[in-house]
Protein backbone atom coordinates (compact mmCIF):
# COMPACT_ATOMS: atom_id res chain seq x y z
CA UNK A 1 0.00 0.00 0.00
CA UNK A 2 1.51 3.59 -0.88
CA UNK A 3 1.83 5.58 1.66
CA UNK A 4 1.48 8.76 0.06
CA UNK A 5 -1.88 7.77 -1.38
CA UNK A 6 -2.58 6.97 1.90
CA UNK A 7 -2.11 10.33 2.97
CA UNK A 8 -3.79 11.92 0.25
CA UNK A 9 -7.01 9.94 0.74
CA UNK A 10 -6.90 10.83 4.60
CA UNK A 11 -6.73 14.13 3.70
CA UNK A 12 -9.83 14.51 1.49
CA UNK A 13 -11.93 12.55 3.77
CA UNK A 14 -11.59 15.50 5.95
CA UNK A 15 -14.07 17.51 3.49
CA UNK A 16 -17.18 17.48 4.54
CA UNK A 17 -19.27 16.41 1.42
CA UNK A 18 -23.02 15.80 3.45
CA UNK A 19 -22.72 19.30 3.49
CA UNK A 20 -24.09 22.17 1.25
CA UNK A 21 -21.76 24.37 -0.72
CA UNK A 22 -19.20 26.09 -0.90
CA UNK A 23 -17.31 23.16 -0.98
CA UNK A 24 -13.70 24.06 0.84
CA UNK A 25 -11.58 21.35 2.37
CA UNK A 26 -11.15 22.52 6.17
CA UNK A 27 -7.91 23.27 6.08
CA UNK A 28 -8.08 25.77 3.06
CA UNK A 29 -10.96 27.70 4.05
CA UNK A 30 -9.07 29.86 6.14
CA UNK A 31 -6.74 31.03 3.29
CA UNK A 32 -9.56 30.72 0.37
CA UNK A 33 -12.90 32.74 -0.12
CA UNK A 34 -15.63 33.31 -2.96
CA UNK A 35 -15.08 36.74 -2.40
CA UNK A 36 -10.88 36.59 -2.99
CA UNK A 37 -11.25 34.11 -5.64
CA UNK A 38 -14.29 34.94 -7.64
CA UNK A 39 -13.18 32.72 -10.51
CA UNK A 40 -13.32 29.65 -8.52
CA UNK A 41 -16.67 27.67 -8.71
CA UNK A 42 -17.36 26.36 -4.83
CA UNK A 43 -20.80 25.53 -5.75
CA UNK A 44 -19.59 22.26 -7.03
CA UNK A 45 -17.23 19.78 -5.68
CA UNK A 46 -14.02 19.97 -5.95
CA UNK A 47 -11.86 17.45 -8.33
CA UNK A 48 -8.63 16.87 -6.56
CA UNK A 49 -8.45 13.64 -8.53
CA UNK A 50 -10.08 11.69 -11.62
CA UNK A 51 -9.84 8.23 -11.13
CA UNK A 52 -8.74 5.07 -9.02
CA UNK A 53 -5.15 5.99 -7.83
CA UNK A 54 -5.08 2.12 -5.91
CA UNK A 55 -5.71 0.38 -9.12
CA UNK A 56 -4.36 3.29 -11.70
CA UNK A 57 -1.48 2.21 -13.40
CA UNK A 58 -0.73 5.62 -14.33
CA UNK A 59 -1.38 9.06 -13.28
CA UNK A 60 -1.70 12.47 -15.34
CA UNK A 61 -0.75 15.81 -13.52
CA UNK A 62 -2.85 18.41 -14.71
CA UNK A 63 -3.27 21.83 -13.37
CA UNK A 64 -6.80 22.60 -12.78
CA UNK A 65 -10.77 21.21 -13.69
CA UNK A 66 -12.16 24.06 -15.57
CA UNK A 67 -15.74 24.71 -15.38
CA UNK A 68 -17.61 26.52 -17.94
CA UNK A 69 -21.07 26.82 -20.07
CA UNK A 70 -20.94 23.65 -21.42
CA UNK A 71 -20.99 22.15 -17.98
CA UNK A 72 -24.05 24.46 -16.76
CA UNK A 73 -25.67 23.81 -19.92
CA UNK A 74 -24.93 19.89 -19.29
CA UNK A 75 -26.36 20.42 -14.97
CA UNK A 76 -29.12 21.79 -16.55
CA UNK A 77 -30.07 19.68 -19.46
CA UNK A 78 -29.47 16.22 -17.99
CA UNK A 79 -30.47 16.58 -13.90
CA UNK A 80 -30.65 13.19 -13.17
CA UNK A 81 -26.73 12.46 -14.91
CA UNK A 82 -25.38 15.56 -13.29
CA UNK A 83 -26.79 13.95 -9.97
CA UNK A 84 -25.11 10.73 -10.89
CA UNK A 85 -21.74 12.23 -11.98
CA UNK A 86 -21.78 14.19 -8.47
CA UNK A 87 -21.88 10.93 -6.52
CA UNK A 88 -19.23 9.99 -8.42
CA UNK A 89 -16.96 12.87 -8.11
CA UNK A 90 -17.78 12.44 -4.03
CA UNK A 91 -16.48 8.56 -4.56
CA UNK A 92 -13.42 10.15 -5.88
CA UNK A 93 -12.54 12.07 -3.35
CA UNK A 94 -12.95 9.72 -0.66
CA UNK A 95 -11.18 6.83 -3.12
CA UNK A 96 -13.84 4.41 -2.53
CA UNK A 97 -14.77 2.02 -5.44
CA UNK A 98 -15.87 -1.23 -6.84
CA UNK A 99 -14.99 -3.18 -10.09
CA UNK A 100 -18.33 -2.31 -11.61
CA UNK A 101 -17.25 1.52 -11.07
CA UNK A 102 -15.67 3.97 -13.49
CA UNK A 103 -13.65 5.63 -11.24
CA UNK A 104 -12.44 8.04 -14.27
CA UNK A 105 -15.74 8.35 -14.91
CA UNK A 106 -15.35 10.23 -18.34
CA UNK A 107 -15.34 7.04 -20.41
CA UNK A 108 -18.75 5.73 -18.48
CA UNK A 109 -21.04 5.73 -21.25
CA UNK A 110 -23.99 6.68 -19.29
CA UNK A 111 -22.18 10.20 -19.10
CA UNK A 112 -21.61 10.17 -22.90
CA UNK A 113 -23.40 14.00 -23.51
CA UNK A 114 -21.06 15.43 -20.31
CA UNK A 115 -18.18 18.01 -21.81
CA UNK A 116 -15.21 16.09 -19.67
CA UNK A 117 -15.54 13.05 -22.81
CA UNK A 118 -15.05 15.61 -25.20
CA UNK A 119 -11.76 16.53 -23.69
CA UNK A 120 -10.66 12.56 -22.48
CA UNK A 121 -12.72 10.03 -24.35
CA UNK A 122 -13.56 11.56 -27.46
CA UNK A 123 -17.77 11.07 -29.22
CA UNK A 124 -19.40 13.45 -26.47
CA UNK A 125 -22.60 14.74 -27.33
CA UNK A 126 -22.57 18.20 -26.39
CA UNK A 127 -25.14 20.96 -25.38
CA UNK A 128 -22.50 23.63 -26.59
CA UNK A 129 -20.48 22.65 -29.25
CA UNK A 130 -16.63 22.59 -28.24
CA UNK A 131 -13.41 20.87 -30.11
CA UNK A 132 -13.14 17.10 -29.13
CA UNK A 133 -9.34 16.64 -27.72
CA UNK A 134 -9.89 12.94 -27.06
CA UNK A 135 -6.61 12.95 -25.58
CA UNK A 136 -6.73 9.39 -24.88
CA UNK A 137 -8.89 7.85 -27.82
CA UNK A 138 -5.49 6.30 -29.72
CA UNK A 139 -4.42 4.85 -26.73
CA UNK A 140 -8.25 3.33 -26.13
CA UNK A 141 -8.13 1.74 -29.75
CA UNK A 142 -5.19 0.65 -29.22
CA UNK A 143 -5.53 -1.20 -26.19
CA UNK A 144 -9.18 -2.32 -28.48
CA UNK A 145 -6.55 -3.72 -31.10
CA UNK A 146 -3.92 -5.34 -29.47
CA UNK A 147 -6.19 -7.10 -26.71
CA UNK A 148 -8.65 -7.63 -29.58
CA UNK A 149 -11.80 -6.22 -26.79
CA UNK A 150 -14.64 -4.03 -27.97
CA UNK A 151 -13.94 -0.24 -27.43
CA UNK A 152 -16.26 -0.52 -24.40
CA UNK A 153 -14.52 -2.74 -22.90
CA UNK A 154 -10.93 -1.20 -23.22
CA UNK A 155 -12.28 1.92 -21.92
CA UNK A 156 -13.38 0.45 -18.87
CA UNK A 157 -9.87 -0.63 -18.20
CA UNK A 158 -8.55 2.37 -18.83
CA UNK A 159 -11.38 4.00 -16.22
CA UNK A 160 -8.82 1.83 -13.53
CA UNK A 161 -5.98 2.07 -14.70
CA UNK A 162 -5.26 5.85 -15.41
CA UNK A 163 -6.40 8.28 -12.76
CA UNK A 164 -5.35 12.30 -13.09
CA UNK A 165 -4.27 14.38 -10.39
CA UNK A 166 -5.27 18.12 -9.95
CA UNK A 167 -2.34 20.41 -8.68
CA UNK A 168 -5.59 23.26 -8.04
CA UNK A 169 -8.96 21.06 -7.07
CA UNK A 170 -11.31 24.02 -7.03
CA UNK A 171 -13.13 23.96 -10.40
CA UNK A 172 -12.39 27.29 -12.24
CA UNK A 173 -13.91 29.14 -14.83
CA UNK A 174 -10.69 31.18 -15.61
CA UNK A 175 -7.63 29.63 -13.39
CA UNK A 176 -4.66 31.58 -13.08
CA UNK A 177 -1.66 30.50 -10.64
CA UNK A 178 -0.84 32.44 -7.88
CA UNK A 179 2.02 31.98 -4.85
CA UNK A 180 -1.30 32.58 -2.56
CA UNK A 181 -2.51 29.19 -4.20
CA UNK A 182 0.26 27.19 -3.92
CA UNK A 183 0.53 27.52 0.35
CA UNK A 184 -2.85 25.90 0.39
CA UNK A 185 -2.87 22.72 2.18
CA UNK A 186 -4.64 21.02 -0.42
CA UNK A 187 -1.82 21.95 -3.06
CA UNK A 188 0.74 20.90 -1.01
CA UNK A 189 -1.11 17.54 -0.46
CA UNK A 190 -1.08 16.81 -4.07
CA UNK A 191 2.60 17.51 -4.23
CA UNK A 192 3.33 15.29 -1.39
CA UNK A 193 1.63 12.67 -3.42
CA UNK A 194 3.89 13.27 -6.39
CA UNK A 195 6.89 13.29 -4.91
CA UNK A 196 5.47 9.84 -3.20
CA UNK A 197 5.01 8.37 -5.94
CA UNK A 198 7.53 8.90 -8.03
CA UNK A 199 9.74 7.57 -4.71
CA UNK A 200 7.61 4.18 -4.67
CA UNK A 201 8.22 3.77 -8.30
CA UNK A 202 5.01 1.43 -8.57
CA UNK A 203 3.06 3.85 -10.61
CA UNK A 204 4.35 5.86 -14.22
CA UNK A 205 3.66 9.56 -13.21
CA UNK A 206 2.72 12.06 -16.67
CA UNK A 207 3.75 15.59 -16.03
CA UNK A 208 2.42 17.26 -19.04
CA UNK A 209 1.41 21.26 -18.66
CA UNK A 210 3.31 23.90 -16.39
CA UNK A 211 5.73 21.11 -14.93
CA UNK A 212 7.04 23.85 -13.08
CA UNK A 213 3.86 24.29 -10.67
CA UNK A 214 4.63 20.55 -10.14
CA UNK A 215 8.06 21.28 -8.87
CA UNK A 216 9.73 20.07 -12.47
CA UNK A 217 11.56 22.22 -15.29
CA UNK A 218 11.15 20.03 -18.29
CA UNK A 219 12.22 16.49 -20.19
CA UNK A 220 15.95 16.92 -18.17
CA UNK A 221 13.56 15.70 -15.26
CA UNK A 222 12.33 12.50 -17.11
CA UNK A 223 13.69 9.18 -14.93
CA UNK A 224 12.40 5.63 -14.45
CA UNK A 225 8.73 6.05 -13.71
CA UNK A 226 9.01 10.28 -14.34
CA UNK A 227 7.85 11.45 -17.71
CA UNK A 228 8.27 15.23 -17.72
CA UNK A 229 7.39 17.88 -20.71
CA UNK A 230 9.07 20.41 -22.33
CA UNK A 231 7.05 23.51 -22.23
CA UNK A 232 6.64 22.88 -26.11
CA UNK A 233 5.25 19.54 -25.22
CA UNK A 234 3.11 21.14 -22.97
CA UNK A 235 0.97 23.56 -25.05
CA UNK A 236 -0.75 20.70 -26.70
CA UNK A 237 -0.42 18.22 -23.34
CA UNK A 238 -0.73 15.44 -26.02
CA UNK A 239 -1.25 12.15 -24.64
CA UNK A 240 -1.19 10.59 -28.62
CA UNK A 241 0.85 7.26 -29.66
CA UNK A 242 3.57 10.20 -31.33
CA UNK A 243 3.60 11.98 -27.92
CA UNK A 244 6.56 10.42 -25.30
CA UNK A 245 3.17 10.51 -22.24
CA UNK A 246 1.34 8.42 -24.85
CA UNK A 247 3.97 6.01 -25.75
CA UNK A 248 4.72 5.66 -22.07
CA UNK A 249 1.16 5.09 -20.87
CA UNK A 250 0.73 2.33 -23.98
CA UNK A 251 3.82 0.54 -23.08
CA UNK A 252 2.70 0.75 -19.20
CA UNK A 253 -0.65 -0.75 -19.96
CA UNK A 254 0.59 -3.64 -22.59
CA UNK A 255 3.12 -4.45 -19.73
CA UNK A 256 0.93 -5.00 -17.00
CA UNK A 257 -2.31 -6.92 -19.30
CA UNK A 258 -5.58 -6.54 -19.16
CA UNK A 259 -7.20 -6.92 -15.69
CA UNK A 260 -9.90 -9.53 -15.79
CA UNK A 261 -11.93 -7.96 -13.22
CA UNK A 262 -12.77 -4.94 -15.47
CA UNK A 263 -13.39 -6.76 -18.83
CA UNK A 264 -16.46 -8.45 -19.38
CA UNK A 265 -16.06 -11.99 -21.36
CA UNK A 266 -17.59 -11.74 -24.66
CA UNK A 267 -20.79 -13.44 -25.75
CA UNK A 268 -20.12 -16.45 -27.98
Amino acid sequence: MSKGIEEFENFWRRLDLSSRAPYIHPEDAGRLSPEDYPAFQFQVVPIPVLGNLRSAEAVILMLNAGYGDNDEAWAKAHPREHALMTEAQMANIRQQHSPADYPFYDFNPAFQTHPGVAYWKGGAELAVKQRQMAKLRSVAHELQARWGLPLEQAHKVLAHKVAVLQWCPYRSRDFKRSGGLAALPSVRAALHLVRALVEENEKLVIVTRHVEAWGYEGSADSKGNLVVYDRKQGTSASLTLNSTGGKALLARLLRVGQTRKYVTPLQS
